[in-house]
């Protein structure tokens, strides 16, 4: 009976959860009411406090959907040898997640300016944050010492490229024409330095001259 009843409050906060999403996109994060989610789920609004204590628990939870797979993701995503991919394709994963419950870009935005006002969602940014980083410090701690990362590398500064990168990314999907792939090249160029031991990167420029 309990797996039962665990099963249909699990539903129930889904159910809430996506019908508040629904909502923020309409009428925005700020705007949007607990009497507007409670329409659109189609409950009162005693049971949905049964499940939820405030619009700021739900988009609380919200937040923190998927933090811990994409914690391990990330903790893994140079396992491969394309570590360009890897660090492009981490992030189309992460907005793959976001997008089967219709959090937009622009609804990211609203969230991180809220995160400004709303203390405890600033903490869970920061933790989020602070997590990620350290997963993937630990992604290239041992990409390096596998030999697919220059040897020289400094895990911490390689990680803030890559944590501002996927930030700036982010931010460029509320474009109506964004094109992830256009900047795999990009990255590529960026990153080649760090990819190669300096002997091999100064023999990958002069074959490249060569062929120029």
């Amino acid at each position: 009976m309990r797996k039962v009843d665990e099963a249909n409050t699990e539903a129930k906060r889904t159910t809430i959860l996506r019908a508040a999403i629904r909502c923020f996109n309409k009428f925005g994060l700020q705007n949007a009411s607990i009497q507007d989610i409670c329409r659109e789920a189609g409950m009162r609004s005693g049971h949905l406090y049964y499940y939820y204590p405030s619009k700021d628990a739900i988009i609380e939870e919200m937040c923190l959907m998927g933090t811990e797979e994409l914690v391990d993701r990330i903790d893994h995503m140079l396992d491969t040898r394309d570590i360009v991919s890897a660090v492009v394709d981490i992030h189309q994963e992460a907005e793959e997640g976001r997008q089967k419950w219709e959090i937009t870009p622009a609804l990211r935005l609203e969230l991180a300016a809220e995160t400004t006002r709303n203390e405890r969602l600033r903490d869970i940014d920061e933790d989020q944050t602070a997590r990620f980083a350290e997963a993937a410090r630990r992604a290239v701690s041992r990409a390096r010492e596998e030999g697919k990362l220059n040897s020289k590398l400094d895990p911490a500064h390689f990680v803030d490229i890559v944590m501002l990168l996927w930030f700036g990314i982010g931010w460029r999907r509320i474009e109506r024409d964004f094109d992830l792939e256009r900047y795999r090249e990009a990255f590529a160029l960026l990153f080649e330095p760090w990819l190669l031991e300096p002997k091999k990167l100064a023999k990958s420029k002069k074959t490249t001259r060569a062929k120029a």
